[in-house]
């Protein structure tokens, strides 16, 4: 039953940062009692296409903190945001 409710909470999160509402993402995340790679994923890339950037740092360092392994995916999510920072720095 909880791998059936991280699903349902992570497919919610992801929905709600694609439609560009990430503090409900935000608010489905922290009321999630477990997290995966894929729920951390989902928050981060989110964070980005929404360009909060800095949020999205925040969640990649807060996943590495917790021990969870990053992969390609988490990766790739960050590295839009890194490309996009470097614009609003100049």
């Amino acid at each position: 039953m909880q791998h059936k409710r991280l699903r349902v909470s992570t497919a919610l999160l992801n929905m709600y940062a694609k439609m560009g509402k990430a503090q409900e993402a935000y608010k489905v995340f922290d009321s999630m009692v477990e997290h995966n790679d894929v729920s951390w994923n989902a928050m981060i890339l989110g964070l980005t296409v929404n360009s909060l950037h800095a949020e999205a740092f925040d969640f990649f360092f807060n996943m590495k903190k917790k021990g969870f392994d990053l992969d390609m995916f988490t990766l790739i999510s960050i590295s839009k945001g890194v490309g996009m920072l470097g614009d609003v720095v100049k």
